[in-house]
């Protein structure tokens, strides 16, 4: 069966290509993931496009900076995205996994693993990004 994300495919290991689908599913189902996703590469991997492709997929509306004011109340799983953050204070780390306990989806990108909190690591699935697109 055709998935559209299938394009990814070629780029990324099998178990973290499938891992995507399922991270994907859920939110399209308003299921929790259990992990936060952590799209790791250098510069010009795709982490960006992807991130992108996955908001397209799922409705761009659904996609949350992570300073949104959530309602509590609110029963729909979101996705929360932070892009490079080269500092995470405490409060940031404890608001990621507040995110992920209250049902809401969690990606980030980044491109330096050594800045990268343990305790976001504990609660993370790593996915590499390898292959270098060239510029437009």
């Amino acid at each position: 069966m055709s998935h559209q994300l299938d394009n990814w495919k070629q780029y990324l290991v099998p178990s973290d290509f499938q891992y995507l689908l399922n991270f994907v599913h859920n939110i399209q189902n308003h299921l929790p993931n259990q992990q936060i996703l952590i799209l790791y590469g250098t510069g010009n991997t795709g982490k960006t496009t992807l991130i992108k492709h996955i908001s397209e997929i799922i409705g761009t509306q659904n996609v949350k900076p992570p300073f949104y004011n959530f309602n509590k109340t609110q029963l729909t799983s979101q996705l929360i995205h932070f892009s490079e953050l080269h500092q995470y204070t405490h409060t940031t780390i404890l608001n990621i996994l507040q995110f992920l306990l209250n049902g809401h989806s969690v990606i980030i990108d980044h491109n330096s693993f050594e800045h990268l909190p343990a305790t976001l690591l504990h609660h993370a699935k790593i996915i590499t990004m390898t292959h270098t697109f060239s510029p437009s």
